[in-house]
């Protein structure tokens, strides 16, 4: 959100000055016949010398809560960071841009729109691909400009051949590989790699050891996605103006204007309070930005909320200690059979009664402490 601005109305003392001077005072004689017709055209003429000007509002003066002003505008403020797989295909149109290609000694390589084919993301067109003629196994490598820290890719092969066997290997000094993904019996054409703990390289080499169709590889597309450190910020937040003083000739607020709000995947609410003493206020209330509330004293708040779609499935737990899914460890004097709460009624003792002398007297001592009251006690 950016500058806020009044529209104010506000006498002007020069022109009050003139009237006086011209007018009404010492240069008025030959002006009017009458004094009437002198009082008329002063009343009509009243409106027009109450001129139009504006209140810039200067945002580093407000208020801010889990909001900062940056740059002129009012934003979240930022919590932290998080990681979150990126949906920019790294490769896509970037041949000999972000990265290079090269393939191993044994592989010849022939295709009529060459290995930018494999990159152009034309993935309906099946003359669109790179096919690679070769004695098994060969390898064709990736190099990036800097490491990458990959969380997906994805390889198709819907042309004449097709992988049996084959994987994928990542280094930073193309030396010493990791293996990040091996299949020995290939069946899928369209295979999408899922990398749970990525880790950074350069240096990504693709190895076929053998093929199940076709005498050569063809290769429709390659794809690699990336994590990315993107920013957090609050769900919600507010800015609130210093108190606005539209001046001791205040008339009318015309208009409210917020300047160049952008709301991509936020919403902004805009509210004003007002006041006739400049110190006691109203609650703030939705401001009509073309039919302001009117009062000499104002303070506009901006409240900004996040648009937040939370993945995930809605699920429901009750106290129900049947269902393994929802059982609780719990202790003597609490039970839960559809609802948590403390055991009323005690209708077994499991200790061994202590006898008390000659014959079946028996003792059982209750501690007392447990209960905040006892209203029987029955021996079967």
């Amino acid at each position: 959100m950016d500058v806020v601005s009044l529209g104010k109305a506000m006498s002007t003392l020069r022109s009050i000055q003139e009237l006086n001077d011209a007018i009404i005072g010492q240069k008025a004689e030959g002006h009017f016949k009458t004094v009437d017709h002198r009082l008329d055209w002063i009343e009509g003429q009243a409106e027009k010398l109450i001129v139009k000007g504006s209140k810039q509002i200067g945002l580093n003066q407000g208020l801010s809560y889990n909001t900062e002003v940056d740059n002129n505008k009012i934003k979240l403020q930022v919590v932290g960071k998080t990681i979150i797989n990126s949906e920019t295909n790294l490769l896509l149109n970037n041949l000999n841009k972000t990265f290079g290609f090269s393939f191993s000694p044994n592989l010849f390589r022939f295709s009529n729109q060459g290995e930018s084919a494999m990159f152009d993301g034309d993935l309906g067109n099946l003359g669109a691909n790179s096919s690679i003629s070769s004695t098994f196994p060969g390898w064709f490598q990736i190099s990036f400009h800097e490491a990458k820290n990959l969380s997906k890719m994805r390889f198709i092969y819907n042309g004449y051949g097709k992988p049996r066997e084959w994987k994928v290997e990542g280094s930073n000094d193309e030396i010493e590989f990791d293996l990040i993904y091996h299949e020995t019996n290939e069946t899928k054409t369209e295979i999408d790699i899922l990398i749970e703990d990525p880790v950074p390289y350069q240096y990504y080499r693709i190895t076929w050891n053998s093929i199940r169709s076709g005498n050569r590889m063809t290769v429709n597309e390659v794809e690699f996605y990336e994590q990315e450190e993107i920013n957090t910020y609050f769900p919600q937040g507010t800015w609130t103006s210093p108190v606005i003083d539209l001046g001791i000739g205040w008339k009318e607020t015309k208009l409210v204007d917020v300047l160049k709000q952008e709301t991509a995947n936020a919403t902004v609410t805009l509210e004003v309070a007002t006041s006739t003493d400049g110190v006691s206020f109203t609650p703030f209330t939705l401001l009509d930005e073309s039919n302001p509330q009117q009062s000499r004293y104002v303070k506009i708040r901006a409240t900004l909320s996040a648009d937040a779609d939370i993945g995930g499935e809605d699920k429901t737990h009750d106290f129900d200690q049947s269902s393994e899914e929802n059982r609780f460890t719990l202790n003597d004097y609490v039970e839960a059979n559809g609802e948590l709460k403390l055991v009323t009624s005690y209708t077994s003792i499991d200790e061994t009664p202590t006898p008390e002398g000659v014959g079946q007297v028996y003792e059982y001592v209750i501690d007392k402490s447990k209960f905040k009251k006892i209203e029987s006690i029955s021996v079967n």
